[in-house]
């Protein structure tokens, strides 16, 4: 009876380990990092938030005073205005004076976003 019961046990802790075994490995497999996939996400992200941060236009100061570029063109055929240094797009010509009298009568807050956007290229 005594060999019975031992072999019951060691058994049942046999069947036990097996089981735990293969749902860890169940579990590994399951659970998938793809490493590629994680780096476009990431790069999607910051190419969004560089498309928030860019301020569309260049301001440069000379002796006869400010000198204000928007960064929106568009081309024969095209439809609507995309900014040549983020890639964002927009349809509307309000938008784009909108965006450049905000930043000529704001140059302080121009600078710190330029600032923020050249922080954000370099991890791009």
């Amino acid at each position: 009876m005594k060999f019975l019961s031992s072999t019951f046990w060691e058994l049942a802790g046999f069947v036990f380990l097996l089981v735990v075994s293969v749902s860890a490995l169940k579990l590994a497999f399951s659970i998938r990092f793809d490493l590629n996939r994680w780096l476009e996400r990431r790069r999607e992200h910051l190419k969004e938030k560089i498309q928030r941060t860019c301020p569309h236009t260049s301001i440069s100061v000379t002796e006869s005073g400010k000198y204000i570029k928007s960064h929106f063109y568009t081309s024969h055929g095209m439809i609507g205005y995309q900014c040549s240094r983020c890639g964002c797009w927009t349809m509307d010509d309000d938008y784009i004076i909108s965006v450049t009298q905000y930043y000529i009568n704001n140059p302080q807050l121009y600078f710190s976003k330029e600032k923020e956007l050249n922080r954000l290229m370099e991890k791009l």
